[in-house]
């Protein structure tokens, strides 16, 4: 008996030592620790991405939400449309506006680790003025010297972008743009070099292509698309500026009322949404609703390739038949304001002597006849489904246009459908309404649309509006830094647009954020076009690693 009694004891004391042996082995480092809790969260996309390729599709503001936190832009627009360094560490502009220095850091990584050098801010610029590459910065870009050369094939590069050194590139325009760096830079995403070389340039516009070769400079990587549904990433441990705070983004395609739900919820930590929505949701003890003023426009653009549409009496009619004042009441509550011309900010350059078009339904139907105007005519009106405000104005603007004589069919499209159709310059549209942008920021961004020379598909200006007079005033307006001539410069255009009525000016609504009280560092912007300018800095309250 005490011989098995002792054999018992050797077994047991082996199978203890043996227990404290994998415990020891699987708490030292080398073994798994116990999981941790990952800092997760989630956003609102408004809309499915265009495409979410930084080439071609860069312009809608959905698809920047998540670019914004994979690429890296030279420099961002802030929650202030102030001009901040992104990639680059610090820039210089001469005295005369016509060259832009940019300094990147020496630690820059691209997401397969591959150092971030100036060949690839080279090679971004020749990219994006690259008529074949799809870009939608082609117009944008056109002031820089040698581009035009380019663009028709007579040189292989752009002459106004070199590399200084490895760490540094210089731009030089044809003509001094104070607005350059503010109206361009900031929209331009930064691309690698080594990655997309090999790619025909013809097929860099194309959506699978990013896909495939989503390697970005940003604070996340992309991890994937599960269309239609959400776009994931994670964070970027060899982020030059730091690790970011944030483990995993999910951004998620909701309409408007799921959102709202799910914000109700706290399944969701920011939103986009309606002024419906905005008083319920700021009920709630762990949400606070942010109503940003806005410094984008809605607004309707005609396509002025269609003979009936080129007479002005036309177009002025549409803003008289329209109750923008009281629209802007009931569908958006009073977030926002009515404007009358693309040159809303800064303030020192707004011009308080416009027609603004106070609702007037004999007014228009005067117009129209004095235009001939043919009241059987239908026209198409297409528009971006899934905003609410704009959603519910559309019913009113149809039913205050037919009581003046223009019948129109609300043609919903596809964000990308919207794109090719707009941006194409084709003339299967009449009318077509879009919102965004940051006139607010700097009176030159206007420029882009109204310009002669930037007609779709070369670039921005989808009416085709062309006015000789409004080229001359756009480009003294940008070359010269004195605030008194701007003005000026800026009141006179301000003018022209509000008579010629390319677009109907509505009004530039408040941006409304719904945010979860534990989400610290996000400082929403007044359009949606430059949201997320600082991911970097957004984290989780109450959660630490």
């Amino acid at each position: 008996m005490t011989r098995v009694r002792s054999t018992k004891k050797t077994i047991y004391g082996l199978v203890g030592i043996l227990l404290c042996f994998v415990l020891l082995v699987t708490g030292c480092a080398g073994g798994k620790q116990p999981a941790q809790k990952e800092k997760v969260l989630y956003v609102h996309l408004y809309m499915k991405p265009a495409g979410l390729n930084p080439i071609s599709s860069s312009g809608q503001g959905q698809d920047r939400h998540v670019l914004n936190s994979i690429y890296n832009n030279l420099v961002r627009l802030s929650d202030k449309y102030e001009v901040v360094p992104d990639l680059c560490e610090r820039y210089e502009v001469s005295s005369d506006a016509k060259v832009f220095t940019f300094y990147l850091p020496k630690n820059a990584k691209w997401h397969d680790g591959k150092p971030v050098t100036a060949d690839d801010v080279v090679f971004t610029f020749n990219v994006m003025l690259n008529p074949k590459s799809g870009s939608w910065l082609v117009g944008k870009l056109s002031e820089i010297k040698g581009a035009a050369d380019y663009k028709e094939g007579k040189t292989s590069q752009v002459a106004g972008v070199t590399k200084v050194d490895e760490y540094t590139v210089k731009v030089e325009l044809e003509k001094p743009d104070v607005a350059f760096l503010a109206l361009a830079i900031p929209d331009m995403y930064i691309l690698p070099k080594h990655v997309l070389e090999s790619v025909p340039v013809d097929q860099l516009g194309n959506a699978q292509t990013f896909r495939d070769k989503m390697v970005g400079s940003g604070p996340y990587k992309f991890v994937k698309y599960e269309t239609d549904q959400y776009v994931e990433v994670v964070k970027n441990p060899d982020y030059w500026r730091g690790k970011p705070k944030l483990d995993r983004i999910f951004y998620k395609v909701l309409t408007t009322d799921v959102a709202v739900a799910q914000m109700e919820k706290g399944e969701l930590d920011i939103a986009k949404v309606s002024a419906t929505d905005a008083s319920r949701l700021a009920a709630l003890s762990h949400v606070q609703v942010l109503s940003v003023p806005g410094a984008g426009i809605f607004q309707m653009g005609f396509n002025l390739q269609q003979p009936y549409l080129q007479d002005k009496r036309v177009r002025q009619a549409f803003a008289y038949a329209i109750d923008r004042e009281g629209l802007l009441k009931t569908v958006l509550q009073g977030h926002g304001r009515v404007v009358n011309s693309p040159i809303i900010g800064p303030e020192w350059a707004v011009n308080p002597n416009l027609d603004p078009y106070k609702y007037d339904p004999e007014k228009a139907k005067q117009l129209l006849r004095e235009a001939k105007w043919d009241s059987n005519r239908k026209l198409v009106w297409i528009y971006i489904p899934g905003i609410r405000d704009r959603d519910a104005s559309y019913p009113v603007m149809q039913q205050q246009l037919k009581e003046v004589g223009i019948n129109v069919e609300f043609k919903p499209v596809e964000a990308a459908v919207f794109a090719k159709m707009y941006l194409a310059g084709t003339t299967d549209w009449d009318l077509a309404s879009f919102g965004g942008g940051v006139y607010g920021a700097e009176p030159h961004v206007s420029s882009q649309y109204y310009l002669s020379w930037n007609h779709t598909p070369k670039g921005a200006n989808g009416t085709h509006y062309a006015n000789p007079r409004i080229d001359e005033l756009y480009m003294q307006g940008c070359a010269t830094p004195d605030r008194a001539t701007r003005q000026k410069i800026y009141y006179e255009i301000a003018s022209i647009l509000n008579e010629d009525m390319p677009t109907v000016f509505f009004w530039a609504n408040n941006e409304i954020w719904a945010v979860n009280k534990r989400v610290v560092g996000c400082k929403p912007p007044g359009t949606v076009h430059t949201f997320g300018w600082d991911v970097f800095d957004w984290d989780i309250a109450g959660e630490s690693k």
